[in-house]
């Protein structure tokens, strides 16, 4: 794929959850077992993916393929939007591609006061896993990195968006009045 093309699939995959537009990047960087092999590199030894879109997203309980932490994910995607992984460029480009998506409003987004920054990815499963893995720029510039992953006992079970911004409200209180401590 031409450098345009790989933007273009970027933006499909990270802004709209293109699945077609993933299995390219996938095919482009390798496969599942090579994206696998990145996500180690950086430290995530919970990350397993084994399927291509769709089939990845079924979600079953106690199947350990195309799986990882919430703590595992949040701790990439800070490692990638803030550490020394990607060139300044490409951080650039991934924190544009997470704040322009269009998918996570009554999410993450939604659990965030007004007048903060967010950039987020969504995810959606079988058995209402609902997920959002994001960050969260107060107005002041202090960040937080957050990964909820949520998910039911039964196949076909409903997202459950609200569960997604009540944690976020949560965790954005916290951190405000720990800020605020200091």
């Amino acid at each position: 794929l031409s450098i345009r093309r790989q933007r273009q699939m970027c933006i499909r995959d990270r802004q709209y959850s293109d699945n077609a537009a993933a299995n390219l990047l996938m095919k482009e960087l390798g496969g599942p077992s090579e994206v696998t092999s990145f996500a180690r590199s950086i430290g995530d030894k919970a990350f397993q993916l084994n399927r291509w879109e769709p089939e990845l997203n079924s979600a079953v309980p106690g199947d350990s393929r195309d799986t990882t932490t919430p703590e595992a994910m949040a701790r990439s995607i800070q490692q990638l939007a803030f550490g020394d992984i990607l060139a300044n460029k490409q951080k650039d480009l991934f924190v544009d591609l997470l704040r322009g998506n269009t998918t996570g409003g009554s999410r993450i987004r939604a659990g965030t006061p007004s007048g903060w920054i967010v950039g987020d990815k969504t995810g959606t499963c079988s058995y209402g896993s609902t997920n959002d893995v994001g960050i969260l720029w107060r107005p002041d510039g202090e960040v937080i990195v957050l990964a909820v992953y949520f998910t039911q006992k039964f196949q076909s079970a409903s997202q459950r968006d609200d569960v997604i911004s009540n944690v976020t409200k949560f965790v954005v209180d916290e951190f405000n009045s720990r800020v605020a401590e200091f």
